[in-house]
C-alpha cells in the first residue's frame, strides 16, 4: 500500500469516528434530555394513554324524619355509552353499517333521535361518548337485551352501562322548600340539600384500568378499584304527619281565600324544634324545572326572548322558602306576643279593658284598624 492511500484510510477512519462519536453523544444528550428534562411530562403522557381513570359517584346520604321517615333518598341508575373508537370493519362501508345498526337500536331502546345519536358515533377517537343518562333499571335491562340479540353482535361490545345515582323524594311535593333539591350532577342546589351539601356528598370512587396499544381495556387483573364512600345521612325535626297536615291545610286556606301564596310554621312550644314548615304553592323536586301549569301558561304568553327570564323568575320563586327567607309586618299574628309581654310585666291583667280607637299614630305615621272599627 502506498503512503498516500495509507494516509487516505487513516483519515477516513478518523473522520468515521469522530461522526459516530458526535452521532454518540447527541444520543446520549437527547437521552438526558428526555430522561431528565422531559421525563415527567412523558410519563404524564404515557400514563394519560395507558391509563383509564373512571370516577365512581358516592351516594348521596338519606334525609329522614324526626321518626326515621324517609324524606330524601338516593337510587342507582345508569348512563349509557358507546365507544365510536371501537367500531370496527374490514371496509369504511362495512363500519358505516355498523354506525346506522347501532344508531337505530339505542334510539328505540331509548326514545331518542336516531340521527342524534349516528352523529355521534362518528367521533371515531371517542371511547365513551354519553348517549343517555341516569335511566332506570328498566331501560338498562332493555339495553342489555339489545347487547345480547344477535342481531347486534357486531356492535354489542360498542355500548356500554356506567353505575350512578340519582337523588328521590318518595313524598314528591312534601317539605320541597326546606328540602331543596339537587341538580344532574348530584351537588344540592337549594334548600337542606345545598346547607348540608358537604355532610351528604360523601366521598367519589375511582376505577383505573389499563388500554393496550389498540386503545381497548386489557384484562379485569390490570385493574384498581376505590370504592366510593356514601355521604353521611341527615335526620331532621320534622314530622312528617304533621308537615302533610301543614300543607293541606295551607292549600285549603289558599282555595278558600283566593290567595297567591301560603307559608306556615309548627314549632315544639317546649323545644322551639320545627316540626313542620311549608310554603305553597310548591314544587316537585323530582322536577324541580318544571313550573305550575298557571305560571306556565303566564310564560308562554310572553314574546319569545322574554320567556327565559320569566322562567328563571317563576323558578326561583317557587324554590323560595318564604317562611324563613321573607320579611312583613306581622300584624295580628304579633298581638299574642304583645299581650303575653304586658301580662308578664304586670302592666296589664286578664281582665284589663284596652280601648282600640281604629288607629294608631306613632313616628308621624298612622296604622288603621284592618277593619277601620273601634273596638
Amino acid at each position: 500500500m502506498s503512503k498516500k492511500s495509507s494516509v487516505q484510510t487513516r483519515r477516513r477512519i478518523l473522520i468515521s469516528m469522530l461522526l459516530i462519536t458526535a452521532l454518540s453523544l447527541g444520543l446520549v444528550a437527547q437521552l438526558a434530555r428526555l430522561q431528565l428534562v422531559k421525563g415527567e411530562e412523558l410519563q404524564e403522557r404515557a400514563t394519560n394513554q395507558q391509563m383509564r381513570d373512571t370516577s365512581l359517584r358516592a351516594a348521596r346520604g338519606t334525609i329522614y324524619d324526626t321518626n326515621m321517615n324517609i324524606l330524601a333518598q338516593s337510587a342507582t341508575v345508569w348512563n349509557v355509552y358507546i365507544s365510536p373508537a371501537d367500531i370496527k370493519g374490514s371496509t369504511e362501508e362495512v363500519k358505516e353499517s355498523k354506525r346506522h345498526l347501532l344508531a337505530s337500536g339505542l334510539a328505540e331502546v331509548l326514545g331518542l333521535d336516531e340521527e342524534e345519536i349516528y352523529q355521534k358515533t362518528l367521533k371515531t377517537k371517542s371511547y365513551q361518548v354519553y348517549i343517555k343518562r341516569k335511566v332506570e333499571n328498566d331501560v338498562r335491562a332493555r339495553v342489555l337485551e339489545l347487547k345480547s340479540d344477535k342481531k347486534y353482535a357486531g356492535v354489542a361490545a360498542v355500548i356500554g352501562l356506567e353505575e350512578d345515582t340519582r337523588r328521590y323524594y318518595p313524598n314528591n311535593e312534601l317539605a320541597a322548600t326546606v328540602l331543596g333539591f339537587t341538580g344532574t350532577d348530584g351537588q344540592g342546589l337549594a334548600g337542606l340539600e345545598a346547607y348540608y351539601d358537604t355532610d351528604l356528598t360523601g366521598t367519589p370512587g375511582r376505577v383505573m384500568t389499563i388500554k393496550n396499544a389498540l386503545g381497548t381495556e386489557m384484562d379485569f387483573e390490570y385493574e384498581q378499584r376505590v370504592d366510593p364512600k356514601n355521604g353521611n345521612s341527615l335526620v331532621t325535626t320534622i314530622d312528617k304527619v304533621i308537615q302533610g297536615y301543614l300543607e293541606k291545610n295551607l292549600d285549603k286556606a289558599i282555595e278558600d281565600y283566593q290567595a297567591s301564596r301560603a307559608v306556615g310554621i309548627v314549632l315544639n312550644v317546649n323545644t322551639f324544634e320545627v316540626l313542620g314548615m311549608a310554603t305553597r304553592s310548591a314544587f316537585n323536586p323530582n322536577s324541580p324545572f318544571t313550573v305550575s301549569d298557571a305560571a306556565q301558561e303566564e310564560i308562554d304568553k310572553l314574546e319569545k326572548d322574554q320567556q327565559s327570564a320569566a322562567l328563571g323568575a317563576a323558578q326561583n320563586l317557587q324554590w323560595r322558602n318564604t317562611a324563613i327567607s321573607d320579611t312583613y309586618e306581622p300584624g295580628s299574628v304579633f298581638k299574642a306576643v304583645t299581650a303575653s309581654s304586658a301580662l308578664d310585666e304586670g302592666a296589664i291583667t286578664l281582665q284589663t279593658t284596652v280601648n282600640c280607637p281604629g288607629y294608631f299614630n306613632i313616628g308621624g305615621w298612622t296604622y288603621k284598624c284592618n277593619n277601620y272599627a273601634v273596638h
